[in-house]
């Protein structure tokens, strides 16, 4: 008995070694560039972003050292590419009036900046969002100058496919070695999530990664399409899952496997149903209540919103015409309640003044940035029609690998906040960067 209980112990004690592995998964992406050292020195900063975004942008790994490192130097690497933007822009004098993506984000900037006029703000969150916005927005920028051939979309699916490779293997050591030894339970609904502080972002670059796979040129796209919807649907993401559904219903369609009228249905009612789903599922309809505050916000600051990263901070102001909320809204507001005791708060695992996030891009464009952001967000949509329509015309298997990011990206906002990502704004400039590449007005 004593020697299989120190059997058990040494194998416990190896797992959690083990588990440092995971934590490695950073520098072997970083050493994966050595298959791309060509392309590396054509583009060193384009390469070094697209390695920043997917394994430092969301990553929180600190090794003991209360320092997010990985987090410190994706910074760094995008005010390089900042740099080298305005380098471009005022030495070699190339021309931003040529970029279409760049009034989307204008129009975005002002509907946040008119967000303050006339109301009270926690500027500690307002200016720590406008600065996120204005570093995503350049990067963005960058990055679509940058991609300037079809040869370089090409390359950079195949550094991405790489990259989720290296996700994959990690994520399926993770659940072997959770199932040799038992750690975190095995069969206990465990998500996986790698070196990404959330399950759900490692889904949205896998379906980034799917969408580039099933529209490219590559050969054997199915072997290599398996794998990464295998792990999209490990990370229990229900969103994502149903963006993945989405890219491969266009799929199907581009190969004219199914007609126009099923694509349109089968994407409207896969929005609606997961959208239902979920609801459902979060069956304290805390959604709902979001959702319900958020209208509110809306209804009493209708012009600007009540500002930019506000509702955060300000939800419980807005929830005195709600009659029921979910037993997690209760608590959250009973935290931002000065009759109620600090040691009652802890006593119910509770910290003073606790943040709900609004979980949908929409919400927090209606409510926090009002009649601007949603003419911010109806320009962005026009903005779309007319790139997709365009690269249609030219070339219909970069519409569909255009369309399916596009439409996968926007299912996902609508339950997360995702539009402070770069990868957001990547996709929605990435119909204009074909049609410059297709137009031949690289310069």
């Amino acid at each position: 008995m004593f020697e299989y209980s120190n059997l058990l112990q040494s194998f416990s004690n190896f797992a959690q070694y083990s588990s440092m592995l995971i934590k490695l998964i950073p520098f072997i992406g970083l050493g994966s560039l050595i298959f791309f050292r060509n392309f590396f020195k054509h583009k060193p900063i384009l390469v070094t972003l697209f390695l920043s975004i997917f394994f430092f942008a969301t990553n929180f790994e600190d090794y003991g050292t209360n320092t997010h490192f990985f987090r410190f130097v994706h910074k760094f690497i995008g005010v390089v590419a900042i740099l080298h933007l305005f380098f471009l822009i005022f030495k070699k004098r190339i021309d931003t009036s040529d970029n279409p993506i760049v009034l989307p984000l204008v129009g975005f900037f002002l509907a946040i900046i008119f967000s303050a006029v006339g109301n009270s703000l926690d500027y500690f969150s307002y200016l720590a969002l406008l600065q996120n916005f204005i570093f995503v927005s350049l990067v963005s920028v960058y990055i679509s100058y940058q991609i300037s051939s079809k040869e370089d979309i090409h390359t950079l699916t195949k550094l991405i496919l790489l990259f989720c490779g290296i996700f994959f293997i990690g994520a399926l050591y993770d659940i072997l070695r959770d199932m040799i030894f038992m750690l975190d339970g095995f069969g206990s609904q465990k998500r996986v999530s790698i070196h990404f502080s959330n399950p759900n972002f490692l889904a949205y670059y896998l379906n980034f990664c799917l969408a580039l796979v099933v529209f490219s040129k590559l050969k054997r796209k199915l072997l290599l399409s398996t794998p990464i919807i295998f792990l999209i649907i490990f990370t229990q993401s229900l969103s994502s899952i149903g963006g993945s559904l989405v890219i491969l219903i266009l799929y199907f369609s581009f190969k004219e496997f199914i007609s126009l009228k099923f694509l349109i249905v089968s994407v409207f009612s896969i929005a609606i149903g997961f959208s239902y789903w979920i609801s459902l599922k979060d069956s304290n309809s805390t959604r709902m209540n979001l959702i319900e505050i958020g209208v509110n916000m809306f209804v009493n600051n209708p012009g600007n919103g009540i500002g930019y990263g506000q509702f955060k901070s300000k939800f419980q102001n807005y929830t005195d015409s709600i009659k029921n909320f979910s037993h997690e809204m209760d608590e959250v507001i009973m935290s931002h309640d000065n009759r109620v005791s600090d040691a009652f708060l802890e006593s119910h695992g509770l910290i003073r003044k606790s943040e709900k996030m609004t979980h949908n891009d929409l919400l927090t464009i209606i409510s926090e940035l009002g009649i601007f952001g949603i003419a911010a967000i109806l320009y962005i949509f026009l903005f779309l029609y007319r790139q997709l329509s365009e690269v249609y015309s030219k070339n219909k298997r970069l519409f569909y690998m255009s369309f399916s990011l596009i439409t996968y990206s926007f299912l996902f906002s609508l339950f997360h906040n995702n539009m402070t990502s770069i990868i957001f704004w990547l996709i929605i400039s990435f119909p204009a960067v074909i049609n410059r590449i297709l137009s031949n007005k690289i310069s």
